[in-house]
């Protein structure tokens, strides 16, 4: 075996400055850099080559799109170009995947890029993301600011937690299904030109089909979680593409999310004494965890709990025999259930409950 003389090495110092040297013990060794910390690949993977090349595509798992630090999210693929982040959003390791977490406030993605850049303007289109609200009233996680006829692109979340899909003005319109606070989703948005048609898929599925639409002429550039405001979420991962994807191609790349995400949320509420506190989560979720149990006077509200002057010691327990294991449960609020922490006291129940599907 050859081994490496460090003597020749650092004889070089005569010649170089330490920066040269450096160099030369990273090309023989190989350095330490981040995507061996975090590799190409982890969490969340490119998309499929079962389906068209993305014109956009970030993921936050992917060191070749994001290092892990820094204001530039890379777009990865044939059609590679950066992004910026701006305002101050935070890049989170969530040890499935990463994402990058947008606070409501002044947080977007600027990507420099216009429909035309894409070939998406007066075009068929794509968008898809993997993505958690933190607030359900409304959040685009695709958008310009225009607010002129076919020139605004508002794709995300609109009013009553729905999904929405609009250019601005009377074309855009929203699913009937109701989505909910921190919870992950695969959501698409597809239009195609010809037939005016645009169709919104959750989780893979199909949800909603309209008719009689316009295309998007918008020459602004296109931004993520921002349109003329702010929205609050997490986004892992955002593709846009030059085409309308078929019905395989989006079972696919639901596929490939569904194979790295385990779906978690909480649900909440307050029921007063004598009252039922009724709790529920989506379809196929099971409650694992009580995050907070108070039955007497506990503070707070909308899930931000703390324990009051007045508390049932019992309350996490038996909490949790009504809850855990189920997908939804109902809770007596009453002195026969928890006794009685303070007699003479009108008392609640405030409860928070985590589940994962």
């Amino acid at each position: 075996m050859k081994f490496f003389n460090y003597k020749k090495l650092f004889q070089l110092k005569k010649d170089m400055d330490y920066r040269n040297i450096f160099i030369i013990i990273i090309l023989l060794f190989g350095a330490p850099l981040q995507s061996q910390i975090r590799p190409s690949g982890f969490g969340f993977t490119s998309a499929p080559s079962s389906t068209p090349e993305p014109k956009l595509d970030l993921n936050a798992s992917d060191a070749s799109s994001y290092s892990g630090s820094g204001t530039t999210w890379s777009s990865i693929g044939n059609a590679s170009f950066n992004t910026t982040l701006e305002g101050g959003v935070t890049f989170v390791e969530n040890g499935d995947f990463d994402y990058m977490s947008f606070d409501g406030s002044n947080d977007y993605i600027e990507t420099g890029k216009t429909a035309a850049n894409l070939n998406i303007y007066d075009a068929d289109y794509t968008m898809e993301a993997a993505v958690r609200f933190d607030n359900t009233s409304q959040g685009m996680v695709f958008g310009t600011s225009t607010t002129s006829t076919r020139q605004g692109l508002h794709v995300g979340l609109g009013s009553s937690a729905r999904m929405y899909q609009g250019h601005y003005a009377a074309d855009g319109y929203s699913a009937n299904n109701t989505l909910t606070n921190d919870v992950w989703y695969h959501l698409m948005w597809t239009f195609d030109k010809s037939a005016g048609e645009m169709k919104l898929y959750l989780d893979g599925s199909l949800i909603q089909t309209e008719t009689g639409k316009l295309s998007f002429l918008g020459t602004s550039n296109i931004m993520l979680g921002r349109y003329w405001a702010y929205s609050a979420l997490d986004l892992a991962y955002a593709r846009i593409y030059d085409t309308t994807l078929e019905v395989s191609e989006i079972s696919s790349l639901y596929s490939d999310y569904e194979s790295v995400v385990t779906r978690a949320g909480s649900v909440y509420g307050t029921a007063n004494e004598n009252g039922t506190l009724n709790l529920s989560t989506p379809a196929n979720a099971t409650i694992t965890s009580v995050s907070f149990a108070s039955y007497g006077t506990p503070n707070g509200s909308n899930g931000s709990y703390t324990i009051g002057g007045c508390h049932a010691s019992n309350s996490q327990t038996i909490v949790e025999s009504y809850c855990i294991g189920n997908n939804n449960c109902s809770i007596p609020a009453k002195n026969s259930v928890f006794g009685d922490p303070c007699r003479g006291t009108y008392k609640r129940l405030n409860v928070k409950v985590n589940y994962i599907y």
